[in-house]
């Protein structure tokens, strides 16, 4: 079922309410806004646009107008579908030979201790070929690391992908369980304290 006006109102509601500014702030001007992203994103429910909007403004750089296609890429996969474009690309790196993958959060600066006023410079780990997100690390390790995973022959293949399954689906769920609570405790935190009185 396409996008109806009313849906792509409520959009651009949302975002204007977040402190997302307009491109203009005529009426007509945003009628006609309006009608051209229902237009464009016409083969979207109002389940799908309402979620890119959340999405969007989400994401740390939502200073500005989405446009149609930033929202359409905002739209998210089914994990199922996330794991699999997952597992392709770690098969793909396996097959190109590539490195170890960088782990997330890995850091790519030296860091300077002081022992007994002596500098110490611990030197990152040589330049990584290729990234991964956190839940396809996890995935890596359930198939018992990146040495076993790329060394992986036919047989194995099912059963690992299985565990990298798991382990892939296991990893988004608490990413996504840790932004719930995220947004809990800054909701609790900004509620006004009452004021005990005498």
């Amino acid at each position: 079922m396409a996008v109806d006006l009313e849906t792509i109102a409520k959009a651009f509601a949302s975002l204007r309410a977040c402190g997302v500014r307009p491109p203009s702030r005529k009426d007509a001007d945003m009628l006609e806004s309006m009608e051209m992203y229902q237009m464009l994103l016409s083969d979207l429910t109002d389940e799908q646009v309402l979620q890119a909007v959340t999405v969007y403004l989400r994401k740390k750089d939502s200073y500005y107008w989405p446009t149609p296609g930033q929202l359409r890429s905002c739209i998210q996969q089914p994990v199922s579908t996330r794991y699999e474009q997952a597992w392709a690309a770690c098969m793909d790196a396996a097959s190109k030979r590539l490195g170890t993958p960088a782990h997330p959060g890995c850091s790519r600066e030296p860091v300077r201790r002081y022992i007994n006023d002596e500098e110490w410079v611990d030197f990152p780990a040589p330049e990584y070929k290729w990234e991964v997100d956190e839940a396809t690390w996890r995935g890596i390790q359930a198939c018992g690391g990146w040495q076993v995973f790329k060394k992986m022959d036919l047989s194995h293949i099912a059963s690992q992908r299985v565990a990298f399954r798991g382990a892939y689906e296991g990893a988004v769920e608490t990413i996504h369980r840790q932004l719930e609570h995220k947004t809990a405790a800054a909701l609790i935190g900004v509620r006004p304290m009452l004021k005990m009185v005498d």
